[in-house]
C-alpha cells in the first residue's frame, strides 16, 4: 500500500478489523470528551480532537462495520491450523468511497500522539495506539525531504492569513522562534487595534482588554457566570502567551529546534485570533491578512 491506496481497494479483512476498533474508540470515547480551555495541554487536545472529525462520516461507518456479514470473505486453513481470511474479487464489502487510508490516518495521528504521552493510558487507549500503528506500518510513503514534510504539516494547520503572512517564510527557513514571535506580535497588534488601547502592550494590554469588569473586548455578553468564566479564562491565556511565549522570544536567546513544537505554539495563537474574531459584536473588526 502507498499513500494513494483507497480503502475500498483493500481486500485484507484484518485492515477492517483494525479500522472498526480504532473508529469505534473515536466515536464512543474521544468524541464524547469535553476538554476545558484552562491549559495549553487541553487546548492542544481539543485541536487534535477536532482534527479527528475531518472524516467523521467515514469513521462512523467504519465503527459500525459488522465483519460477520460479508458474503465475500473466504477463509483459508493452513497446515499449522492458523486461519486467514481474504475478501474475494480484490474489493471489499464494507466501504465503497474514495477515502485513502493515508488521509484517514493523517487526520488521526495528532490525537494518537497526545494519547501516547498520557501518564496513565487506559486499555482502550493502548488498543487504539496499537491499531493505529498497525495500519500506519502498512503504508509505504515515498521519501520526502524534511523541509517539504514540515511545510506539509504547516499547511495542514490552516493558519489564519495574518499568521501565515508573518510566519510562513520564517518557519520554512527553520527560524522557529522568530516564526512564533512574529505570530504573537500579530496577535498583540490585533488586540491593540480592536481594543482602543494602543498605548498598552503585552500582558497589561490583554488584562485591560479582556477583564470581565471594564474590558473593551468581550468574547460573549457576560450574561452568565459561565460566560464570565470563559472571558476570564481566555484573558489569562492571552496574558500567558504574552508573558510566557512572546516576551522570552523577544528578549532572550531562545532555542526552539522542534518544528512540531513550533506548530503547536502557532496553533495556540491561531486559536486565540479566531476566537476573538468570532466574538458577537455589532461592528466586526477582522484582522487583515
Amino acid at each position: 500500500m502507498d499513500n494513494n491506496t483507497r480503502i475500498k481497494d483493500i481486500s485484507d479483512p484484518l485492515v477492517f478489523v483494525a479500522l472498526k476498533r480504532m473508529s469505534k474508540y473515536l466515536v464512543d470515547t474521544v468524541w464524547r470528551i469535553s476538554f476545558s480551555t484552562s491549559s495549553v495541554e487541553d487546548i492542544q487536545l481539543t485541536l487534535a480532537q477536532e482534527k479527528t472529525k475531518k472524516h467523521e462520516e467515514e469513521i462512523t461507518v467504519f465503527s459500525e462495520i459488522d465483519l460477520e456479514l460479508s458474503p465475500e470473505l473466504e477463509i483459508t486453513t493452513h497446515e499449522s491450523g492458523t486461519k486467514t481470511g481474504r475478501l474475494k474479487k480484490g474489493s471489499n464489502f464494507f466501504y465503497s468511497g474514495d477515502l485513502t487510508l493515508f488521509s484517514l490516518l493523517d487526520s488521526i495521528e495528532e490525537y494518537c500522539e497526545t494519547v501516547h504521552w498520557l501518564d496513565e493510558p487506559t486499555c482502550e487507549d493502548v488498543e487504539f495506539m496499537h491499531f493505529f500503528e498497525y495500519l500506519k506500518n502498512l503504508i509505504t510513503i515515498p521519501h520526502q525531504n524534511p523541509q517539504a514534510q514540515n511545510m506539509r504539516l504547516y499547511d495542514e494547520r490552516q493558519f489564519h492569513p495574518a499568521i501565515d503572512r508573518v510566519s510562513r517564510s520564517l518557519f520554512q527557513s527553520e527560524h522557529y522562534p522568530q516564526a512564533v514571535f512574529e505570530a504573537t506580535k500579530a496577535l498583540n497588534n490585533y488586540v491593540k487595534d480592536i481594543s482602543n488601547l494602543s498605548t498598552l502592550d503585552g500582558k497589561e494590554l490583554m488584562s485591560r482588554a479582556f477583564n470581565t469588569n471594564n474590558g473593551t473586548v468581550k468574547l460573549n455578553d457576560l450574561s452568565t457566570e459561565s460566560f464570565k468564566n470563559e472571558q476570564e479564562g481566555y484573558m489569562h491565556m492571552l496574558m500567558g502567551i504574552m508573558q510566557g511565549i512572546r516576551n522570552p522570544k523577544a528578549h532572550d536567546e531562545v532555542t526552539l529546534e522542534d518544528p512540531i513544537r513550533a506548530l503547536d505554539f502557532l496553533s495556540l495563537v491561531n486559536l486565540l485570533i479566531k476566537k476573538i474574531e468570532e466574538r458577537p459584536v455589532t461592528q466586526t473588526h477582522s484582522i487583515q491578512p
